[in-house]
């Protein structure tokens, strides 16, 4: 039923965002409306299925990982002229980093199952 209701909500938000005629896209909004809503769906669906084999703990800190993984990727896929990574980009991710450790740094326990 959860994931039902996230399906609902995004059929109901994209109707009443395109209803409003009040979204700006120019020529892109039929990428925005074929990409975005479906992955973000697919986002929330995932999330639900996640929290039910995961504490809530470690749902956040993987989510909070993003951003360092998501750099990497782009470090390898970018051109090195397009790629801008100064002093504020490294304190942001040893920021994020830090504030995951801390987070977890007691909470997080091993089963044979999975990490719980």
């Amino acid at each position: 039923a959860p994931i039902a209701v996230v399906i609902v909500q995004m059929l109901a938000t994209v109707g009443m965002a395109a209803g409003s005629r009040n979204v700006h896209f120019g020529n892109g909004w039929r990428l925005w409306a074929l990409a975005v809503p479906p992955l973000f769906a697919l986002m929330m669906v995932t999330s639900m299925i996640a929290l039910q084999y995961v504490t809530v703990g470690t749902f956040v800190v993987v989510r909070n990982l993003g951003p360092i993984v998501t750099l990497l990727i782009e470090s390898v896929m970018h051109k090195p002229e397009t790629l801008t990574f100064d002093w504020r980009s490294a304190g942001a991710t040893g920021a994020i980093a830090l504030g995951v450790f801390i987070y977890e740094a007691k909470e997080i326990r091993f089963s044979e199952i999975r990490f719980s």
